[in-house]
């Protein structure tokens, strides 16, 4: 039992890292939550892996049980993405206004972010309590399989974040803030609202490679390894971190353990920051901003519909390659009136739309 269990998590892993390839799903945050469930279920493919035909029948059956239920949310998962792009389709071939598709799924989102949240949380609990010990090899790939986020700009698309930048980056680098050896802020918003994107917009400022002599960015994602992040730091920085000026962006945190933050904290302070240095935080959960914040927190706001329409005219409407279509201003104005104010998601529109228009 425990090599079919094998068998069905080497289908899921491959799954679960396609469906956090897809825009669409970024777009619902759900990557953050399908990384950990990646995680989760390589550590346990590691233990089965290795594991006696005859190995505790009880175990195996649940580890099975909840393996069942980790293939049904991602098959759900899967059709909704598939659903998505067939009705983007049919609105091009029919040019017509009824773009519900593309509102946002907060329902759908809530309810899978919920169910992975308890999946995860169970095979978590079963690797606590397998009967069999586990491989010398640890699975170090598990997170590299799955997108992580980087300070680049690239060629992203940053609509209507000017006014949010200014003031984080005001904060940053107020005089008060130079008087703590190490504070915290704390970018909060939905899933989808571009916290990742406005945090690189003002890692990259001119202003901040001024203020601060070092900065470092690391994605921690659903999983919160305090000595990951120690190490990640340290083995970045060295010696150039004593009595020097730094920002350290931790992007997308989800792990709400006071305990585990204090003791992330303690291990920073020892590393001689000088005064003035920062730790700034994106997170979709309010309780991590109360747990780490020491400055007050940024709650970002929604886009306009001119905003989201902008994002989409940008690259899709106004090319000189792209089909003219009768009223096409209308439709896509109608479309970004649907994006309901998430840049994700008229970023998704937007590759749908160059993908079936070029």
């Amino acid at each position: 039992m425990a090599k079919i269990f094998t068998f069905t998590a080497e289908r899921m892993l491959a799954k679960a890292a396609s469906l956090a390839a897809e825009p669409l799903v970024r777009s619902w945050g759900l990557e953050a939550k399908l990384t950990g469930l990646h995680e989760t279920l390589s550590l346990i493919q590691d233990i089965t892996r290795d594991a006696a035909d005859d190995a505790d029948a009880v175990w195996v059956e649940k580890l099975n049980d909840v393996a069942n239920d980790a293939d049904d949310v991602l098959e759900d998962i899967n059709y909704e993405v598939l659903r998505h792009k067939l009705q983007i389709q049919n609105l091009l071939k029919r040019k017509v206004l009824n773009f519900i598709s593309l509102s946002n799924p907060v329902a759908f989102r809530l309810k899978v972010a919920h169910q992975i949240k308890k999946i995860n949380a169970s095979l978590v609990d079963l690797k606590n309590r397998a009967p069999i010990m586990e491989p010398v090899s640890a699975t170090s790939q598990a997170m590299g399989s799955i997108r992580e986020t980087n300070s680049s700009i690239g060629d992203e698309i940053i609509v209507g974040r000017d006014e949010a930048a200014s003031n984080i980056l005001a904060t940053l680098t107020s005089s008060e803030v130079n008087q703590e050896n190490l504070s915290v802020m704390a970018i909060v918003g939905m899933p989808g609202l571009g916290k990742t994107t406005l945090a690189k917009l003002v890692f990259n400022k001119d202003e901040i490679s001024t203020h601060f002599e070092e900065k470092m960015w690391i994605y921690v994602s659903y999983t919160f390894d305090v000595d990951s992040i120690q190490e990640a730091v340290v083995k970045s920085l060295r010696e150039q971190l004593t009595e020097k000026r730094c920002l350290l962006v931790l992007d997308d945190v989800w792990n709400e353990d006071s305990e585990k933050w204090s003791k992330l904290m303690s291990c920073l302070s020892k590393l001689d920051f000088a005064r003035g240095s920062t730790i700034l935080v994106t997170t979709c959960n309010s309780q991590v901003a109360t747990i780490t914040g020491t400055l007050p927190r940024y709650d970002l706001g929604f886009l306009s519909e001119d905003e989201c329409w902008s994002i989409l005219k940008g690259r899709a409407f106004v090319d000189d390659t792209t089909p003219t279509y009768p009223d096409l201003e209308k439709v896509g104005r109608e479309i970004a009136k649907k994006c309901a104010g998430l840049p994700s998601v008229a970023k998704f529109t937007l590759f749908c739309l160059k993908s079936n228009l070029l």
